[in-house]
């Protein structure tokens, strides 16, 4: 083993330091108009600039990266007939930095809901989406590519919807059964994080999910979600870490005197990584606890205590990167 703090390794030694530093400015404006009974149209802009000032060693030069993000949208709650929505809708989005001019890209999205007898609801939807990259996964020193393109995605979902109510107002149980296709293109990819940010080339991916929303009272309530994910037609990379199951629950617990206690269970299934197309690495699945206790003081002072994974859980999203182990965190909001 080699000491790096003895006398032979002291000229080798070097004062290495990086600095960064971030800013970012941002707005959003929009407005509706009810243009008529059937159609109600919504509006907006909202744009993000984000800066970077980085510094990779006290002996090299300061680096100045900027990108600018923003949307155009205008989208039509339209009402046919009674019982029926349609929502058209779409976006113009942009993309500027200084190694390239300005980008964008329409990005369209149609959805469909109709209530049907019995509490039943029926609802579908398709959009394209657009996902430019940020300043970290473009100009990070150990990770940034500035050649990286942005991520196209085409989205279909069909699924239904069940309102069960009681005798009780604050008795009910809501449950929603999803199917949904993802088409996806130039994907932004990043195998672990020691390498470089890069663009995969055309995947697909699938699923179901199936979500849950109950109350027994105005003093508990409590959410339940199952889903699966396939990938008929990928390159091997996207399936890293990606689970085929996960499982989420959450109970909500509150006093008459201002107390509210939320518990989660979160379950992830086995995940693989492709280490190289002949070596895969097996992630173990894991279950994680958390837990918070949230109490109103006054009107304007509420008291918070967390704890994240509650059981000291050993667990990687990433391979050779442990997740934190128990968390304990307080805090005051004031708010006026």
């Amino acid at each position: 083993m080699i000491n790096y703090l003895n006398a032979d390794m002291a000229d080798g030694q070097i004062d290495y330091d990086s600095l960064l530093e971030n800013f970012t400015m941002g707005g959003l404006v929009h407005g509706e108009y009810q243009l008529s009974q059937q159609h109600h149209l919504l509006a907006g802009v909202q744009f993000r600039r984000d800066q970077m000032e980085k510094k990779a060693d006290l002996d090299l030069p300061w680096e100045d990266h900027f990108s600018l993000t923003g949307s155009l949208f205008l989208q039509d709650d339209f009402q046919p007939w009674k019982n029926t929505t349609l929502t058209l809708g779409v976006g113009y989005h942009f993309h500027q930095t200084e190694t390239e001019n300005s980008s964008g890209r329409f990005a369209p999205m149609v959805s469909f809901q109709q209530q049907l007898p019995g509490e039943w609801k029926l609802f579908s939807s398709y959009s394209h989406t657009v996902r430019f990259p940020v300043l970290h996964q473009l100009y990070s020193q150990t990770s940034g590519n500035p050649e990286l393109q942005p991520e196209y995605a085409d989205k279909l979902e069909l699924g239904i919807n069940k309102i069960l109510f009681f005798t009780n107002p604050d008795q009910y149980c809501s449950v929603d059964l999803a199917l949904f296709y993802n088409k996806m293109s130039d994907m932004i990819y990043r195998a672990t994080r020691s390498l470089r940010y890069i663009n995969i080339s055309q995947s697909t991916m699938q699923g179901v999910e199936i979500r849950t929303n109950w109350s027994l009272s105005r003093f508990l309530a409590g959410e339940f979600s199952y889903s699966f994910i396939d990938f008929p037609q990928s390159v091997l990379e996207i399936n890293d870490y990606l689970p085929a199951n996960k499982v989420r629950i959450m109970l909500t617990g509150k006093t008459g005197f201002g107390t509210t206690l939320n518990y989660e269970a979160a379950y992830v299934d086995e995940r693989q990584f492709y280490y190289t197309s002949n070596y895969v690495i097996a992630l173990p699945d894991y279950l994680v606890h958390n837990v918070n206790l949230v109490q109103e003081v006054t009107k304007h002072i509420t008291a918070r205590l967390e704890v994240s994974n509650l059981l000291d859980k050993y667990y990687e999203e990433e391979f050779g990167y442990p997740q934190p182990g128990r968390q304990i965190m307080g805090g005051i909001r004031l708010a006026f």
